[in-house]
């Protein structure tokens, strides 16, 4: 084995720099068989420990740390950490400022997870080769694959490139306009994080509005109801002249009277958040029924895929109590009831 005991003198291993103990046989760190030439004395472990300190992404990359470390402490528990807070935000998130953290990690997340995986890999290998356990090895291996095929299709892959689209466009997708009398704020565009703080502001600032104009596809589901609750605390109306759908119906409903053009659209479908399941469907049938609409209109909404979208008629939106007032052909405005 050709390994050296220094008594009265402490060694370090040449490859990572860190103290190796008394007839060891192998660096805890990194692995190395500890050779004649692959051990320094004490006099030269600081330089050998600072140079370890810079090397130690490439000593990962190659798998050269143990596979307990490459796979616990580098790959297992930040992936575990960066999963938790990607559904916490998916579920919770509701600032702007939530979006854009995540965004960050996202941008880098996807090279750290090839660097980490890589490294794993070969730490797999390489504790094969020195030691013969296959076992530990190849369960490590599995749960390598595992993790990387998730990250890539179920938690992450399109959900991480729709997350990063919201926090780097925020703001860019939707314009507010006040008409020329000062009482109705127009809303066109799409329904983003950040639109409800807008608009509570402008708000603030022009007390005199009084209505509220919609006019978007949609958008995300938890910025609607921000708005909607926004709308809501300053009791004002909602009007829709061509087409509100998906999250902008959350907005609409918001209104403490919900005015409506002859010939618009409001779109619904349920949300299209992953994993939908019986709750997440009775859950949107309950919020429905709040408004007072019948439950055969709200199982239509959520049985109504989010690649989809159902335009109730307007006699349908009236008997439903969604539309509380409309303007006919003539332009004249009529109670629903």
């Amino acid at each position: 084995m050709n390994h050296v005991n220094q008594s009265g003198s402490d060694t370090y291993c040449n490859a990572c720099g860190v103290k190796a103990p008394p007839a060891s046989k192998f660096c805890f760190r990194c692995g190395d068989i500890l050779y004649q030439h692959n051990i320094t004395h004490s006099s030269e472990g600081i330089a050998a420990t600072v140079s370890a300190s810079a090397h130690w992404i490439s000593n990962h990359w190659r798998g050269e740390l143990p596979l307990a470390q490459n796979f616990w402490l580098v790959f297992f528990f930040p992936n575990l950490l960066y999963e938790i807070a990607h559904w916490l935000c998916l579920i919770y998130g509701t600032r702007l400022w939530q979006f854009q953290v995540l965004a960050v990690i996202m941008a880098v997340r996807y090279p750290v997870l090839l660097w980490q995986a890589v490294g794993c890999w070969r730490s797999t290998l390489r504790h094969i080769n020195q030691t013969g356990n296959i076992l530990w090895a190849q369960a490590a291996q599995l749960a390598l694959f595992l993790s990387v095929g998730t990250a890539l299709t179920i938690t992450g892959g399109l959900t991480d490139i729709r997350y990063f689209q919201l926090a780097t466009n925020y703001g860019s997708a939707y314009t507010l306009t006040i008409d020329d009398a000062g009482d109705t704020l127009a809303i066109q565009g799409d329904v983003l994080y950040g639109l409800a703080e807008e608009v509570a502001d402008v708000l603030e600032q022009s007390p005199n509005i009084t209505v509220i104009s919609l006019d978007s596809p949609g958008g995300y589901i938890a910025a609607g109801i921000q708005l909607r609750d926004v709308i809501a605390s300053h009791k004002l109306s909602t009007y829709v002249e061509s087409e509100c759908s998906s999250a902008c119906t959350d907005i609409f409903m918001g209104g403490v009277d919900r005015i409506f053009s002859y010939n618009a659209l409001l779109g619904f479908h349920r949300s299209d958040m992953p994993f939908w399941d019986e709750q997440d469907t009775q859950d949107t049938i309950d919020e429905l029924l709040k408004y007072g609409v019948s439950e055969e209109f709200a199982n239509r909404v959520a049985q109504v895929d989010n690649d989809d979208m159902w335009y109730p008629a307007l006699e349908e939106l009236i008997s439903n109590n969604i539309v509380t007032h409309y303007f006919d052909v003539m332009g004249n405005l009529w109670p629903a009831r």
